[in-house]
């Protein structure tokens, strides 16, 4: 159901059209039997062109969704039962675009009235942009804000997920509350009374349950055409497991990001668990996050050889050799992934993330702003390491 709210496509009746117009009403039709009553991605996937861009004002405010998000968000079941039925408005061909305008029924139940646009390209007529209005939702609503301290928020900020398993995050900055929906920049909203908040850009009202210890255990968002309930639970962010590694390289999937909020915010159940999120070094990058693989390409384990050193600037840092097993994994892993990040990770947080511009094999340098004691007490942790795996 939550994915059909968040973006609701909509396929049959009959308008004076000549050929081009039944052609990419035909096309529209496949979409939408493909969505609604077959659940078929395969077909989707090939009557909606990868760069398609989605436009819905719901729940708090306008959202922008691209296709492959709009496919995760698809709930896993077949369809309405009765099958849903499609009203054409309008379907209007130039040249090689193409717009329809038509509306989504459930037995008499009007779900939602999509605009579509179209483009002819070699794969034939496939939508490039939509933009829906969903029946029953209303537009902002003026109400009453009342001021709350800091303490009395302290109990919502946290992660609460919905039985699709749609993550949601409640953040707190002083006395602001900010509620973050997947794909969607932070929203602030602002209290009516002591549980219940409303956001100024549309009509939706969040509320949260009190659970035990003072934690709200539920937040309900009522958004006009229903009520999303979501628990409050612990997001699985990935950690490091076992002993975390003094130092790591690992290969960056995202970022970087300016919170973590921002980072999550794709993630509507939590991160895989081979990923984690770390924050950086800001001695030698911005305040930010990066999301990178678990499993590192390089650690501690794989020196050969560590030696301390200090770059033309006068930045401190160390000369890092690898084993003859590692370099040839090292420079498999550069060549494969050229042109992406890697991280590289010292006590779990990351100093650098240059993009890798040529094949690493048996040498690498790690320069940057630390403190002669850091470099130290760094040389004594990665040398006792070398000592270790030469005694293996």
């Amino acid at each position: 159901m939550l994915g059909l709210l968040f973006l609701s496509f909509t396929g049959s009746v009959a308008l004076a059209e000549s050929g081009p117009e039944k052609v990419v009403k035909k096309r529209v039709t496949e979409l939408l039997e493909s969505i609604y009553n077959q659940r078929d991605i395969e077909k989707i996937k090939s009557l909606v062109h990868p760069g398609a861009e989605f436009i819905n004002y719901l729940y708090l405010g306008i959202r922008k969704h691209d296709f492959q998000y709009w496919l995760d968000m698809l709930p896993p079941h077949k369809g309405p039962n009765p099958p849903a039925n499609f009203k054409f408005l309008s379907v209007q061909v130039t040249g090689y675009t193409a717009s329809v305008v038509v509306e989504a029924w459930v037995a008499k139940n009007h779900l939602v009235t999509q605009h579509l646009l179209l483009y002819k390209l070699k794969q034939g007529w496939q939508v490039v942009s939509k933009a829906a209005y969903l029946p029953g939702y209303q537009k902002p609503l003026d109400r009453k804000e009342i001021h709350l301290q800091a303490a009395d928020l302290a109990g919502y900020p946290g992660y609460y997920k919905t039985a699709e398993g749609i993550m949601i995050l409640v953040s707190q900055k002083d006395s602001h509350l900010f509620i973050t929906l997947p794909g969607q920049k932070a929203q602030e909203i602002f209290p009516e009374s002591k549980t219940r908040f409303f956001v100024k850009i549309a009509d939706s009202r969040i509320t949260f349950l009190p659970g035990p210890g003072g934690k709200a255990r539920l937040l309900e968002l009522n958004h006009g055409q229903g009520i999303i309930r979501a628990n409050r639970v612990e997001p699985k962010v990935g950690v490091f497991a076992g002993s975390r590694p003094t130092l790591g390289i690992n290969l960056v999937v995202a970022g970087p990001f300016t919170t973590e909020e921002e980072a999550l915010a794709g993630y509507k159940t939590g991160l895989p668990e081979n990923w984690l999120l770390l924050q950086t070094d800001t001695r030698n990058l911005k305040p930010g996050w990066y999301i990178v693989e678990s499993e590192p390409w390089i650690t501690e384990a794989d020196l050969e050889d560590v030696k301390r050193l200090q770059s033309a600037s006068g930045d401190m840092g160390l000369d890092l050799t690898f084993t003859p097993k590692a370099a040839n994994k090292l420079h498999q892993l550069t060549s494969k992934y050229k042109g992406k990040r890697a991280a590289y990770i010292v006590a779990g947080k990351v100093v650098l993330a240059p993009r890798i511009a040529a094949v690493m094999s048996r040498r690498a340098r790690l320069v940057g702003r630390f403190t002669a004691e850091e470099i130290s007490k760094l040389l004594v942790e990665l040398n006792l390491a070398i000592s270790k795996n030469k005694s293996k």
